[in-house]
């Protein structure tokens, strides 16, 4: 039974010992989170994105898209979309980002990045469809 405590005891100050570095990751990426409060949540993280001033323009974008839709302009305001989209689901695989959502201050970006895809199409299928 000694060799099993010891091995027991040490595991367990190693995983006390890594938390606080994964603490670092969050402290940098989104000072203002409480971990008491729980894991950001996709819903939550997508909200994030997309109120955020990037996010509010390329929603405003989609919108003047949607309101004249000529193909030209519609065609014009979805290529900041997919832009977007494309910078949030490929930052899904940094290394920062694999941390942070271990640790849970961050949640994955394909919800906006899929959202964003979507009115990006529906933007150009709709000035096709009018024009």
């Amino acid at each position: 039974m000694g060799p099993l405590r010891g091995r027991l005891i040490l595991a367990t100050l190693l995983t006390l010992l890594a938390q606080p570095a994964l603490a670092g990751v969050c402290e940098t990426l989104r000072p203002g989170w409480d971990a008491s409060l729980g894991a950001v949540t996709a819903l939550q993280e997508t909200g994030r994105v997309l109120s955020s001033f990037p996010g509010l323009v390329v929603l405003a974008s989609l919108g003047f898209g949607l309101w004249r839709p000529h193909v030209w302009i519609s065609s014009a305001c979805a290529v900041p979309a997919l832009a977007m989209a494309g910078l949030l689901i490929n930052a899904n695989r940094a290394d920062t980002a694999v941390l942070a959502r271990a640790e849970g201050c961050i949640a994955t970006y394909w919800p906006a990045g899929l959202l964003l895809l979507f009115l990006a199409g529906l933007t150009v299928v709709r000035a096709w469809r009018r024009g």
